[in-house]
């Protein structure tokens, strides 16, 4: 009996998490990696507490998220454990305020508090706050979470040094700048919680043109001027930016050929591919640099 509630629970949280896994644990952990590279001795149980922080990071926001998104998740997500009638309302809020408890613990425990707590400020005003409703509040939340995010992936190995801030900071400007991808796929659901995402503001055609220059153009700028200053060149270097901005282009080409909700969808699966990328180069590139 006790397993067959475990299970039910782990079938649970898959549900709440599955479609922000690869843009928040699975990045994290390669942070977490990337961090080891440079600091060298690190414990594997530091890295298998920390996934389950990441876990936690990602559970606490996907559960307040989905908690007030019911009728949006109706439309676009209904496979979702609240509209699909896995889970009762009131069983959420106990499974989210069990969570906002251990997430802070955990971080103390790992070091890392301060961005534990910067993060539960950020997704409650997002999601409680009202700064999901507008596309500047909303980016602008993305880009400091994505801080707390990484900043709590290094600091729970070691101290950061100065390159590391860096790439860091530039992948903050581009999760405030592209984050937007994610709601071209999203306009019937958010049109019934009066959100001001950039698709309604400026329409899906206009937006989708700008995103596209921007992933044809800004995106590949902001990855050679930004994240790769002061790597050192090399094989490893120079195959990292060819994927990425590969990865940039394939993007702006399906934004301009694409334009179905599905198809919008696997785009902005795309971009979160492009960021674990991001983090897989700073895997192989900031030893070389920092070392």
């Amino acid at each position: 009996m006790a397993l067959v509630a475990v299970a039910r629970e782990l079938s649970l949280t898959w549900g709440f998490v599955r479609y922000d896994f690869s843009a928040t644990v699975v990045p994290a952990t390669l942070g977490m990696v990337a961090a080891a590279r440079v600091e060298g001795d690190v414990q594997p149980a530091t890295l298998g507490l920390g996934a389950v922080y990441f876990l936690l990071y990602v559970y606490a926001f996907a559960v307040s998220n989905q908690i007030i998104g019911v009728e949006e998740d109706r439309r676009n997500k209904p496979d979702r454990p609240l509209p699909s009638g896995l889970v009762a309302l009131r069983g959420a809020w106990v499974r989210w305020v069990l969570a906002m408890l251990l997430f802070p613990i955990l971080g103390a425990a790992l070091g890392v508090a301060r961005w534990a707590l910067l993060w539960q400020l950020c997704f409650c005003l997002y999601n409680f706050g009202g700064f999901a409703r507008h596309w500047a509040t909303k980016s602008l939340i993305m880009g400091v979470g994505l801080v707390a995010q990484l900043a709590a992936a290094w600091g729970i190995v070691g101290p950061m040094p100065g390159l590391a801030w860096r790439f860091i900071s530039g992948l903050a400007v581009v999760a405030f700048v592209f984050c937007n991808i994610q709601d071209l796929r999203d306009v019937a659901g958010d049109r019934t919680l009066a959100r001001r995402t950039l698709p309604i503001v400026y329409g899906m055609r206009r937006t989708c043109i700008v995103l596209a220059v921007l992933f044809a153009v800004g995106l590949p700028l902001l990855t050679h001027a930004w994240l790769f200053v002061g790597v050192p060149v090399g094989f490893g270097m120079v195959a990292c930016l060819v994927v990425l901005d590969g990865l940039s282009l394939w993007i702006a080409a399906r934004l301009l050929l694409d334009q179905r909700p599905s198809g919008l969808h696997r785009s902005y699966m795309l971009f979160t591919y492009w960021y674990c990328l991001a983090l897989a180069s700073a895997c192989v590139v900031l030893p070389t640099a920092v070392g």
